[in-house]
């Protein structure tokens, strides 16, 4: 038997008291049971609130691919992938060369078919593209000819002082700027092709045409084809004889007269009359009246720019031969060119 020791009540042996005392202490001597490890807790998926976390904006284009991504939805824009280009697009400009190309080649199948048809519709089109590619070729093809000749005439000088024994250091060197020879080449050209389109325009205006400058422009152009050849013809045998360069070149001036034929009967409406082919030939007569006057001046000036060094000094055919008319003025008591050549030409003839 034992007794509580706090009310002194008697206790059976493994019993309690009641008491307050007694369970208060009861209270504060309990253990307290050992908690499991956190590791090991497992705590309900609904008690761990979810943590927000803000998105971070990327730019598309900065995103880099991932392997295994989801393809796309419908409509949803896919930025392209590192190491894959997009297929290029051929720019307008290629499209517009490539139909004029195309067109180029289209009219100059028909023309060698048919000269006349090939113009007649081209007119009825009113396809400016081929006049223009045309007139610019003719205009380059002239420059290129008359750059051919100067070139062969410069290289067969400059094998002659060659010849002479000249040593390389003060060997004489002689070459033709292309720039320039293009330039006066083209001016030529224009002045000629102008003079004979206002010559095919008045003479449809003659029998009362409806043509315009620009319709006469047009079918001029494109009756040049075998002008624009024979010009090119002339280029390329310029590197192998200067005879005959000059003889094509001239043959392409007798073909712009020839071809021009066409040109009038196109635009002008009574072309079968007397009246339009002589307007048309007094025309062309004025025509190389104008180009004897003005064309030798521009071929000069082609021929000026050449360029003589000798050393270390250089300078043009045009230069050269101001300074030997001014030294002949100065010879001559300031006589002028042409009096000098008659003061020449007089006593060669006394002695």
């Amino acid at each position: 038997m034992k007794y509580c020791q706090f009310c002194g009540k008697m206790l059976e042996d493994g019993a309690q008291c009641t008491c307050e005392e007694a369970r208060a202490a009861a209270q504060v001597t309990q253990p307290i049971p050992q908690q499991p490890p956190q590791s090991f807790q497992q705590v309900p998926p609904q008690q761990v609130p979810p943590q927000q976390v803000p998105p971070q904006q990327v730019p598309p284009q900065q995103i880099p691919p991932q392997y295994g991504q989801v393809p796309p939805q419908y409509g949803q824009q896919v930025p392209p992938q590192y190491g894959q280009q997009a297929p290029k697009q051929p720019s307008e400009m290629q499209q517009k060369a490539k139909a004029a190309a195309s067109g180029l080649m289209g009219y100059l199948k028909s023309y060698f078919a048919s000269p006349a048809k090939a113009v007649q519709d081209s007119l009825a089109r009113q396809d400016m593209t081929v006049s223009i590619i045309l007139t610019v070729v003719r205009v380059l093809a002239l420059g290129l000819a008359i750059f051919g000749v100067l070139n062969k005439v410069c290289g067969i000088a400059s094998s002659a002082f060659k010849a002479y024994g000249y040593s390389a250091s003060d060997a004489v060197k002689i070459s033709v700027p292309f720039f320039e020879s293009l330039l006066y080449g083209g001016l030529i050209a224009i002045i000629g092709m102008g003079l004979y389109i206002l010559v095919v325009f008045v003479s449809a205006k003659a029998q009362k045409s409806t043509i315009s400058l620009g319709g006469a422009w047009q079918a001029s152009a494109n009756n040049g084809v075998m002008t624009t050849a024979l010009l090119l013809l002339a280029f390329l045998l310029s590197f192998v004889s200067i005879p005959f360069a000059l003889a094509l070149i001239a043959l392409s001036i007798l073909s712009s007269l020839i071809f021009g034929v066409l040109s009038v009967q196109h635009t002008c409406p009574g072309s079968d009359s007397g009246l339009c082919w002589l307007v048309y030939f007094i025309g062309a007569a004025l025509v190389i009246f104008i180009g004897y006057q003005l064309f030798p001046s521009l071929l000069l000036k082609a021929a000026g720019a050449i360029k003589v060094t000798a050393g270390k000094e250089s300078m043009t055919l045009g230069a050269m031969l101001d300074e030997v008319a001014e030294q002949f003025k100065q010879a001559f008591d300031g006589d002028s060119f042409t009096e000098i050549i008659e003061s020449i030409f007089s006593r060669a003839m006394y002695y």
